[in-house]
């Protein structure tokens, strides 16, 4: 309502992470200035299978099939909803292709939801999209706190008194990925030019391939912040 409001959001990062050919990852790393609900949401056209004791998700939509393995630092609770926060309207009176207005209908909605407040939250997600459904496991067991699924690898820092960081690798040794710090490959230090920065080493045809990026903001945040700019000059 053109209202500038600060909510105490500190920090929002988040790793996008493709292992190909069907599996992303997503490690979320959130911080308030103030003990505050968190929530992670996913939705589908289609009704979802939820299964708490052991942290999946499954959706089926248009004969492909994905499963969702969530990950949390502080317990959360799984609820699954087929209506939207705010019932859908199409009050701009959009149109389909066919010139006919489009009729909006429910969506599924599934939201992991912190159960206490806490000032900092991390969250990883495991997707793998499967045609016919054929997942891999995903352990978590590993004494030595990683993730296993196929030949990869996954260390994520859940606990957040330490510094947020994600690594993964797959067995051969052909890729690595570190969100920051120094990358570490068949016992070469791979430093980079920033030390915060996400480092890729791929292992191609015998040769190495080295990657670096920084972090980028969304289009739709640079628009947000554009939007927010405009207001306050204008109260100003």
């Amino acid at each position: 309502e053109g209202q500038n409001i600060d909510f105490g959001m500190k920090v929002s990062r988040r790793h996008y992470i493709m292992l190909r050919p069907s599996i992303v990852i997503i490690y979320d790393e959130l911080e308030a200035d103030h003990p505050a609900e968190w929530s992670w949401l996913i939705h589908n056209d289609n009704k979802m299978k939820v299964d708490q004791a052991n942290k999946t998700i499954e959706a089926n939509n248009n004969g492909v099939k994905s499963k969702l393995s969530l990950f949390s630092s502080a317990p959360i609770d799984y609820t699954l909803s087929d209506q939207f926060s705010v019932p859908v309207d199409n009050w701009t009176n959009k149109i389909n292709e066919d010139g006919d207005t489009v009729s909006f209908k429910n969506q599924w909605h599934f939201k992991g939801i912190s159960k206490s407040k806490t000032e900092k939250m991390r969250f990883l997600a495991i997707i793998q999209i499967m045609p016919d459904g054929s997942f891999r496991e995903v352990n978590n067991l590993n004494k030595d706190g990683n993730i296993i699924i196929g030949n990869w690898k996954i260390f994520a820092e859940m606990n957040v008194s330490k510094p947020a960081l994600i690594k993964v690798w797959n067995n051969e040794n052909t890729a690595s990925l570190v969100s920051g710090g120094v990358l570490e490959s068949k016992e070469k230090k791979y430093p980079g030019k920033e030390s915060n920065s996400t480092k890729l080493l791929e292992i191609i045809d015998g040769k190495a391939l080295f990657q670096e990026t920084s972090d980028q903001i969304p289009a739709a945040v640079k628009k947000m912040l554009q939007r927010n700019s405009q207001i306050v000059n204008k109260s100003n």
